[in-house]
Parts: structure tokens; C-alpha cells; sequence
């Protein structure tokens, strides 16, 4: 069940390439833990990479299948503390994988 959107905006949610959203469950309300989230939209499905404060990284699919095919359609970063980029705010109010 997909939480309202109040609620999204406290987690990192993905889209699939039928813009599905799937909630990662790290919590965007605090970036103090995260130095980094790079989004890659592989045949329409987004992917979030997250590097934590601690060091470790943690990958998130939107799509749990194997695609007989990757195409690599974009890739970007969302944010990052060492670049001071945060596209957040904007991110969120997306409607499908390909609009940022």
C-alpha cells in the first residue's frame, strides 16, 4: 500500500517504467545521514544508489525482474552533500521516471 503524500515525502520513493511508485524506506527528512543518491533510469525503471555518512551503500531497483535488456536512458545526481546539489524538492513532484 502506498502511503499518502505527506508521507512520501519523508522516504525515498522510485518509479518503475509504468511509473509504479516503490518507497526504499531511507528516510529523507534528515540528509545529515547521506552524502550521496545517484538515480539511473535503466529501460525506464529508476534505480536510487545511496551512500550513507557511515560509508556503506545500498541499492535500490524499482523493479525487482530480470530485464532481458538495459538501456541505460539517464542518469543523475540527486544529491550530494560534497557538491551541494539537492534536487529533492523538485524530485519529488515528478510524474514519471523521465521527468527531471
Amino acid at each position: 500500500m502506498m502511503k499518502n503524500k505527506n508521507e512520501m515525502l519523508k522516504t525515498l520513493v522510485i518509479m518503475d517504467y509504468q511509473n509504479h511508485k516503490v518507497d526504499t524506506g531511507v528516510d529523507i527528512t534528515n540528509l545529515d545521514n547521506i552524502l550521496n543518491i545517484t538515480i539511473e533510469i535503466v529501460t525506464g525503471d529508476e534505480i536510487a544508489t545511496v551512500v550513507f555518512a557511515d560509508g556503506h551503500i545500498e541499492k535500490f531497483d524499482s523493479c525487482p525482474c530480470n530485464r532481458w535488456l538495459d538501456f541505460l536512458d539517464h542518469e543523475y545526481i540527486l544529491y550530494s552533500k560534497e557538491y551541494d546539489i539537492n534536487l529533492i524538492p523538485d524530485w519529488v513532484n515528478r510524474k514519471t521516471s523521465y521527468d527531471i
